[in-house]
């Protein structure tokens, strides 16, 4: 579901950490399939993948550091700063899944390294958000043309401070975030300068959290006080109708 901006609930600031959280589930992408395809990469929690595990088993990965989530599309990913999530080589996203209709409201990177330009989509199509035939861009598989919206590009990120984004107020069950892909466009929707300052391939960054609202639903149902005021006043109505319809009989005039 897709929304414009519209009345919301108080806003949330959760941790992205699938393992500690349960208001929402990421998911790693990264585009090495083929033809740049985007591949899917669940959290590898054993013990045995530290940063430097290159075995097959380990890489890529999704993995959850004390700065946030990074990704390492392959074996040469391992170390810092390519442990991050970033656009040097692959470039790699995350998708997060709120299971409701949330407006994204800010973004918090607790790592950055290099520069930390970042890219901000909301799921606006119908059915799976990402296919096996996904690619970042393109005029028939890229995310847009699948059914994504550009929310945002935004510049210098600053780590560990809240990253305001999406002033349009757009609602969305998914969203990805990623470090700054250009097939997006160059303009800047932050506050940090112009799109000059919007480079890709030196971009390393962990997602570490997001401030969010949902939208508050409307049940249709009106209140019983208020029931109760619209009924006495219906009734009222009538009893003043009737009087006056009586005192319009013929002989009854007022004198």
């Amino acid at each position: 579901m897709f929304t414009w901006a519209g009345a919301s609930m108080a806003t949330t600031t959760t941790v992205l950490d699938n393992v500690s959280n349960g208001a929402l589930t990421v998911t790693g992408y990264t585009d090495t399939g083929s033809g740049g395809s985007l591949v899917a990469l669940g959290e590898n929690v054993s013990n045995g993948c530290s940063d430097s595990n290159t075995a097959s088993n380990c890489v890529p990965q999704l993995k959850w550091y004390s700065g946030g989530y990074g990704i390492s599309s392959n074996a040469t990913d391992t170390g810092a700063p390519a442990h991050a999530t970033d656009n040097v080589g692959n470039k790699e996203s995350l998708l997060i899944n709120f299971g409701t209709n949330t407006k994204l409201e800010a973004v918090n990177i607790g790592y950055r390294s290099g520069d930390s330009d970042i890219t901000v989509l909301a799921w606006a199509g119908s059915g799976a958000p990402i296919a096996s035939t996904t690619t970042y861009g393109g005029s028939v598989n890229g995310l847009i043309a699948r059914g994504w919206v550009l929310v945002g590009n935004y510049a210098d990120v600053v780590a560990n401070a809240a990253q305001a984004v999406n002033a349009a107020g757009v609602s969305s069950s998914y969203w990805l975030v990623m470090a700054y892909n250009s097939v997006f466009g160059t303009v800047n929707s932050g506050n940090k300068g112009t799109g000059v300052d919007l480079d890709g391939g030196d971009d390393y960054v962990k997602f570490y959290s997001v401030a969010y609202s949902t939208t508050s639903p409307s049940t249709g149902r009106v209140s019983e006080p208020a029931t109760i005021l619209m009924f006495g006043t219906a009734v009222f109505g009538l009893i003043g109708w009737r009087s006056r319809k009586q005192g319009k009989r013929p002989g009854n005039f007022a004198v």
